[in-house]
């Protein structure tokens, strides 16, 4: 098991470097991922009451989201390709 610095002084609380990778997501992914959510709910709530100015905007919320999300996925793609 590989350790990062300040891990090595506690070693019973280290996790695996490999973790500590996989755990370096972009932010856009988070980002847009959050914005789809938003945007589901706004959706939702729209379809009950019947407002459809909100679905649309929940649609276009979570077309954002998605788009930001995938921007995130190939910043990650970029990032683990110049890794290795």
């Amino acid at each position: 098991m590989k350790l990062d610095g300040h891990a090595r002084k506690y070693k019973q609380f280290a996790r695996p470097q490999a973790y500590q990778e996989n755990a370096n997501m972009d932010k856009d992914r988070i980002i847009g991922a959050a914005k789809q959510v938003k945007g589901s709910v706004k959706q939702a709530v729209g379809k009950a009451v019947g407002d459809a100015k909100l679905q649309a905007e929940g649609n276009s919320d979570k077309a954002e989201g998605k788009a930001q999300n995938a921007i995130g996925g190939v910043k990650d793609a970029v990032r683990d390709a110049l890794k290795h």
